[in-house]
């Protein structure tokens, strides 16, 4: 393997594929809208805009590791998954290195979004495009540096309910209720998901002044946030199908209840004293995330 190849799947591994997955099932979710309604759309532009919004998650990924390069690696922050931006110098990528790649993305994300605006795609679409872009940039640079406000999971989770709003209006040039109904439910199990990948992380955080949700507003207080926020799920899936979402998209996340009972079986646990499965809550988590956007999303094809 040569060294370029080794740098690209470093490069790789810090932009995490199992995001990247996760990104591209919630961005076809608007697409998916957009079949239900038999709106005809360009799969060539698609998956233009598909690109385009991985190519912002690079970016923003390889800013969030130049914010963190350097950070002393005498005691590493515990991590369910393995690090890939805190103590990126350990996976051989150079502070250098990351600035190159973080400047290719950018340049790569302004070409394409001049080729979309060539093509003539709709103002409407730049609306979610220009939030999700800021989010990506803001969250870990300066001046906002919105990572450490103590509101960088709720920012993350609004900009995963933008993604299918980016990409409904990109391929259609209009905004539907339907994308409303569906990203409350998006919002809040991301925001969950997240609460319980920085549980484990409390104490550390709290040590370092790393002000997430968590330290902000201490652990008891998360906890009860990521049941509120997957009731707050639910509820929304519930309420949605009561105002017209197609009943096969709210009935077939129904599937997905019991790994939603589960998660807040397991939190209640937690917070009760009982030793934490950490690696199994947390890919609970993202399963359970998972798994409502894809039913979501298979029942409006289906």
């Amino acid at each position: 393997m040569t060294s370029s190849e080794s740098k690209f799947l470093k490069l790789l591994r810090l932009c995490q594929p199992g995001l990247m997955i996760l990104t591209s099932l919630t961005y076809s979710l608007g697409a998916a809208m957009a079949y239900y309604l038999g709106r005809r759309f360009s799969w060539s532009l698609f998956l233009q805009g598909l690109l385009l919004i991985l190519t912002i998650q690079f970016m923003g990924r390889c800013l969030l590791a130049l914010a963190e390069f350097g950070t002393s690696q005498d005691a590493p922050r515990p991590s369910i998954f393995p690090p890939t931006t805190a103590f990126s110098g350990e996976a051989g990528l150079s502070h250098t290195a990351l600035q190159y790649a973080a400047m290719t993305f950018l340049g790569l994300t302004a070409v394409q979004a001049a080729a979309l605006v060539i093509q003539g795609s709709p103002a409407t679409a730049w609306i979610s495009l220009v939030l999700i872009l800021l989010a990506a940039y803001f969250y870990a640079t300066p001046p906002l540096n919105l990572r450490s406000t103590g509101l960088g999971e709720i920012i993350l989770a609004i900009t995963a309910s933008l993604l299918p709003a980016y990409a409904f209006a990109l391929l259609t040039g209009t905004f539907h209720r339907y994308i409303l109904m569906t990203s409350i439910p998006i919002a809040a199990l991301a925001l969950a998901a997240q609460i319980v990948l920085a549980l484990p992380c409390y104490a550390y955080d709290r040590k370092r002044r790393r002000q997430n949700l968590l330290v902000r507003l201490d652990w008891a207080t998360g906890m009860l946030i990521h049941d509120v926020s997957i009731l707050a799920a639910v509820g929304g899936l519930a309420a949605a199908s009561l105002s017209g979402l197609p009943r096969q998209v709210a009935g077939g996340t129904l599937i997905a209840a019991p790994l939603a009972i589960v998660q807040i079986l397991q939190m209640r646990r937690v917070q009760a004293g009982a030793p934490p499965r950490w690696k199994l809550f947390a890919y609970s988590a993202v399963s359970l995330y998972a798994l409502t956007v894809y039913l979501m999303l298979m029942g409006y094809i289906l």
